[in-house]
């Protein structure tokens, strides 16, 4: 019984598990009335969905809330505090060095605002909240530091940050380690980052990319827009 053997995914405002045998149904979760939600984060113990909503009583302002289901049963175990007034997220909450990690933007182009979230993967405490003045989009976790995809429409973070780009973080120190705000020439914003060996892979506008995880420095990069089909 169980999600032994079985797979998670997000279905419409709910949770849905999978036996991976037969395809059948383990259990169904609801996430309530929602306008979205995240991919599922799955661990052993617990499965974990960020869910995006409207505060009807507050102007209408979104509300993002992490929610953990037991693995097994799919029983709400806890929902985090709620987070209000995001405009960009989404994204697939992270386990890392016993933390979950998420992204989130706050404000208009022209002022966001992006925070990353820590919280205890027991509990949904919060435990501590990374300010940066950009849209943040993807999170990489490297040896204890983050790899972080952004762009910005901010005037005052062009001049230091680009257009878009990526760069890592030390969340202990608050360091930033390396930036890479041109990454083909064009400013295309990085999506799809994949770790593998000690090289980040990702793709940027057409082209796919791979960079030196300790310096950011691009290795190489193929254009796939020039490629011909055979």
């Amino acid at each position: 019984g169980g999600l032994a053997g079985g797979k998670a995914e997000a279905s419409i405002n709910g949770i849905e598990a999978l036996h991976a045998q037969d395809g059948t149904q383990a259990w169904w979760a609801s996430t309530g009335t929602i306008q979205s939600q995240s991919s599922p984060l799955v661990t052993a113990t617990l499965i974990y969905t960020i869910t995006i909503g409207f505060d009807v009583q507050n102007a209408n302002q979104t509300v993002t809330i992490l929610h953990a289901f037991d693995a097994q049963s799919g029983k709400l175990r806890w929902s985090s505090s709620p987070i209000v007034g995001v405009t960009i997220t989404g994204v697939t909450p992270i386990l890392d060095n016993g933390k979950i990690y998420f992204c989130a933007t706050f404000g208009g182009e022209a002022n966001s605002t992006g925070k990353i979230f820590v919280l205890d993967p027991a509990s949904g405490k919060q435990l501590q909240v990374y300010n940066l003045p950009l849209e943040l989009y993807v999170l990489v976790p490297v040896n204890g530091h983050m790899v972080i995809s952004y762009a910005t429409h901010n005037p005052n973070s062009i001049s230091r940050y680009g257009n878009s780009g990526m760069l890592e973080l030390d969340l202990t120190f608050q360091n930033q380690l390396w930036m890479d705000n041109n990454l083909n020439g064009d400013n295309a914003f990085p999506y799809s980052p994949l770790l593998d060996n000690g090289v980040l892979y990702f793709i940027a506008d057409t082209q796919v990319e791979a960079a030196n995880l300790t310096t950011g420095k691009i290795i190489w990069q193929q254009d796939l827009s020039k490629q011909v089909n055979p």
